[in-house]
């Protein structure tokens, strides 16, 4: 009897707990997926670049952290790196891989510029970029220019005051010579009759005189006719050059041309060929001298002739 109720209690024991069970141990929860939260870097590619995705799963128990990966715009390998078929915003989607929670996603979006606008912006620039190198190299030069113009102007200055300054160099070693560099009637006579003075003391030299006095009656017109050349010949971008040439020659022409032997020399030769000069030159000299209203007195002997020593 007691043999039996022992086994009954045996039994109940057993039908209670279980089988496999011990007193204190507890029973594992079940795996569950909360969310899936996606990060791609970066978030704005050209169509030539890639992203890469990670996803992150959040959720209980024993789950899987493994997705299932696809893109909308383009291709996505098994690791997400992302590889855009095209330019606009491309969606990463990420699906639960753990049994039951397939309808537990996450998504990002990808910017795709196109390859071209990039292209082209960069096209702009660099033209820009060329557009102002090339306008820097053109003011450089403009500037560069600027300074050889002046540098040359004023080097021609000195060149052409050079020309009167050997003018005046003859006439210091042949100072009878001197009547043809007077300015005015009056200063004309009077040094024409101090220069008859030592004609008088030497009347065997006239012949030499005059022959000195025609050669440098030409050098005068051959430095007017140069100080005419470089003026015709200066272009429109040296209006400060031809402005000073302009008064270079109305000095000759509006007064030393005046002197009473150097217009008979002048006169004596219409045409130009006994004093060298080209026929436009004589011809631009008539035309300034054609301007004076005052009739110009004209001494066609000189200190140097017969008749004129013996008028004085």
């Amino acid at each position: 009897m007691k043999r039996k109720v022992a086994l009954a209690l045996l039994f109940g024991l057993f039908w209670v707990s279980g089988p496999g069970c011990v007193s204190g141990e507890s029973v594992p929860a079940s795996p569950a997926v909360k969310s899936v939260t996606i990060t791609c870097s970066p978030t704005s590619i050209t169509a030539a670049q890639t992203s890469t995705c990670s996803a992150t799963v959040s959720g209980t128990g024993s789950y899987s952290s493994l997705v299932h990966w696809t893109a909308a715009g383009g291709t996505i390998s098994s690791d997400g790196v992302f590889v855009p078929t095209g330019s606009g915003k491309a969606i990463i989607t990420a699906v639960s891989a753990q049994t039951g929670y397939g309808n537990v996603s996450g998504s990002a979006l990808v910017a795709v510029i196109p390859v071209a606008k990039t292209a082209d912006y960069w096209e702009k620039v660099d033209l820009w970029m060329k557009f102002g190198a090339v306008l820097v190299a053109g003011l450089a030069l403009l500037v560069t220019w600027r300074v050889h113009a002046q540098r040359a102007f004023f080097e021609m200055i000195d060149e052409l005051y050079a020309l009167p300054h050997a003018l005046e160099g003859v006439l210091l070693k042949e100072w009878h010579l001197g009547h043809l560099w007077c300015i005015g009637v009056d200063e004309y006579n009077i040094t024409k009759s101090r220069i008859q003075v030592k004609v008088a003391e030497e009347p065997q030299r006239c012949p030499e005189w005059l022959v000195k006095e025609k050669l440098f009656a030409i050098q005068i017109f051959l430095v007017f006719e140069q100080l005419y050349y470089q003026r015709t010949n200066s272009g429109w971008s040296h209006q400060g050059r031809k402005d000073f040439l302009d008064q270079m020659l109305s000095f000759f022409h509006d007064r030393l041309f005046l002197n009473p032997r150097l217009y008979a020399i002048l006169q004596a030769d219409p045409i130009g060929d006994s004093l060298h000069l080209e026929r436009r030159t004589r011809k631009f000299i008539e035309e300034k001298m054609a301007h004076i209203e005052k009739p110009i007195e004209r001494d066609d002997d000189g200190p140097f002739n017969s008749g004129s020593m013996e008028k004085s």
